[in-house]
């Protein structure tokens, strides 16, 4: 149970380190990153790394729309989303990181912010 504990307050260090590094770029430029890679050095000393997945880097995806920052906690995720990439199915893989029941750990940013906490409230005000 420390472990589970352990592991969620890292992978919320990670998102929270990355995700201050993307809003603050967004800030300065009035666009998100292309990478995470692109915030080392001066947003970030190096990009995070996702505690599910032992020396891989949180994930990042960008589109018009906004950006979404996101860690693996599961394999069937991981390679759903890795075979979208492959495929080029951008549509397909931005279906899976703005579900939240699929996807679950995620900061959004921009239009997925947006719709992410829209979908919350309108949830909430149906139950």
């Amino acid at each position: 149970m420390l472990e589970r504990i352990i592991r969620n307050r890292d992978v919320y260090l990670a998102l929270s380190e990355a995700g201050i590094a993307v809003q603050r770029y967004f800030q300065v430029h009035d666009r998100y990153p292309e990478s995470l890679e692109a915030l080392v050095p001066h947003y970030l000393n190096a990009v995070p790394m996702d505690p599910f997945r032992s020396e891989q880097p949180v994930e990042y995806f960008v589109s018009d729309k906004g950006a979404i920052l996101y860690v693996f906690s599961s394999e069937r995720r991981q390679e759903e989303v890795a075979s979208y990439r492959a495929e080029g199915d951008m549509a397909a893989l931005e279906d899976l990181l703005t579900d939240k029941k699929r996807m679950g750990t995620a900061f959004r940013f921009g239009e997925y912010l947006y719709d992410y906490n829209y979908n919350d409230n309108i949830e909430n005000q149906n139950q």
